[in-house]
């Protein structure tokens, strides 16, 4: 018995969040007790499978098959719905990714398991995975849990789980240094609505105050003052083309 855990790449690394994905996964298989094995498909797979080690699995598959290059759901499900059915591991753990998504649909439909998506928490009591998922928006935690003897197959939504040995990925510890530094300034790196309390000052008292020190009589508002100008312009503009016309027609 194991915990299986997809370590998704890209260019022959693996993504940040996947070792949140390890760190998910040795949840389960501490509550079960047995191990983590990472399983890695793709270019340079035997380089991560050594660093999958290193971030806390117990052990690692790796194949880097030239069809495996780059990611595609027709060569990656089946490998995986081949390993959960030989194996028959407790779960399988996976990113909630849009390839982590379909994957984790594909193997729990080919292998008649039970699936936990966007899961937030986890937890195994009385020999269930227990999972905590937002619903409704966000609005709301629901808490599911997982029946029979079965794989149950698990996507982790990102930032939710910390990576083995307390490291996290490079958005947690961006947030973080965000966080810390809103003791100071709390209001930094949020909008703040602007309101009554927030308007612009009223400048039209200095530009009435400009018209009478030069003798202008004030006006209500310059945008009036533009809009009569344009009209006035535009009539000048038509009473030169009527006299141009009627010279015209005196010609003729």
């Amino acid at each position: 018995m194991t915990v299986l855990v997809w370590i998704e790449t890209e260019g022959g690394k693996a993504k940040p969040t996947s070792w949140e994905a390890v760190g998910a996964g040795k949840l389960i298989a501490d509550g079960f007790g047995v191990g983590v094995t990472a399983v890695v498909l793709g270019e340079n797979a035997a380089g991560v499978a050594q660093e999958a080690l290193k971030f806390g699995a117990s052990s690692a598959l790796a194949c880097d098959d030239p069809t495996l290059t780059t990611y595609r759901f027709e060569a990656y499900a089946p490998i995986l719905s081949k390993l959960v059915a030989d194996r028959s591991p407790k779960a399988l753990v996976a990113v909630a990714t849009a390839a982590g998504r379909e994957l984790a649909a594909a193997v729990a439909a080919d292998t008649d398991s039970a699936i936990l998506s966007e899961v937030v928490e986890l937890s195994v009591t009385d020999g269930q995975v227990v999972a905590t998922r937002p619903v409704y928006a966000g609005k709301l935690l629901s808490q599911a849990a997982s029946t029979g003897e079965g794989t149950v197959c698990v996507t982790i939504r990102a930032r939710a789980f910390k990576a083995p040995g307390g490291r996290r990925s490079v958005r947690q510890r961006r947030d973080d240094s965000r966080s810390a530094g809103r003791g100071q300034y709390p209001n930094q790196g949020r909008l703040v609505r602007g309101g009554s309390r927030h308007r612009q000052p009223d400048r039209r008292g200095d530009y009435h105050q400009r018209r009478a020190r030069h003798g202008e009589q004030p006006e209500r508002c310059p945008r009036r003052r533009r809009k009569r100008r344009n009209l006035e312009g535009a009539g000048c503009l038509r009473e030169r083309a009527s006299t141009v016309g009627r010279r015209a027609g005196r010609r003729d």
